[in-house]
């Protein structure tokens, strides 16, 4: 009879679910703790009704990794702690976005899911609205905009990426108790409004 052993793909191996959890409860912890609003997500998707008026407190993160087993992903709402998220696939464009950013508000902790976007992290005494850019399609076609995101929205801090099956990865600092909340450059409507602004152009 042939070995036929060497026909099977050998997969990765994988942790176990309880211990994605438990990794997920104690990253959740930590960023309350820090001044952040964590919610659990499934990929980039809150499994919860009403997740924007969610107030994060230990009980209900207990809670959460049995009501939500498969999700093991973490966000933050930015009502508070904006996002300005750079979708934008020109490495060169991003960095020059990302520079111009910390030129006009202050370098922050910058957020990579799917290189060369990026996400910068900011702290808000006053919410707004998501402000966007007008999408831009390059000559090959791929489209690219940048968005702040503020009420209402949500950004992933930790977990696996949906797309690239990689982890997220943070530069300048994590959120969490080595960046805190408070040491967040402060943001304002009117100035994300400029660096829009400057971004269209």
């Amino acid at each position: 009879m042939d070995d036929d052993t060497d026909k099977f793909e050998v997969l990765p191996e994988r942790e176990p679910a309880w211990i994605l959890l438990d990794r997920a409860t104690a990253c959740r912890k930590r960023l309350l703790a820090a001044g952040y609003s964590p919610i659990p997500v499934n990929g980039k998707v809150p499994p919860i009704a009403g997740w924007q008026d969610i107030e994060a407190n230990k009980v209900l993160i207990d809670g959460w990794a049995d009501k939500y087993a498969d999700a093991t992903n973490t966000e933050i709402l930015t009502r508070t702690i904006p996002a300005i998220d750079i979708d934008v696939l020109d490495a060169a464009v991003a960095d020059q976005l990302q520079e111009i950013a910390e030129w006009m508000i202050g370098a922050s902790a910058v957020r990579i899911g799917q290189a060369p976007k990026r996400a910068m992290l900011f702290r808000l005494e006053e919410p707004f609205d998501k402000i966007s850019t007008p999408v831009f399609v390059s000559p090959d076609g791929r489209t690219h905009k940048v968005e702040i995101l503020c009420r209402g929205q949500q950004i992933v801090v930790h977990g696996i990426h949906p797309n690239t099956h990689a982890p997220y990865t943070w530069r300048g600092g994590e959120p969490g108790p080595e960046l805190k909340r408070d040491a967040l450059p402060l943001l304002n409507v009117e100035k994300a409004n400029e660096f829009i602004a400057a971004a269209a152009q």
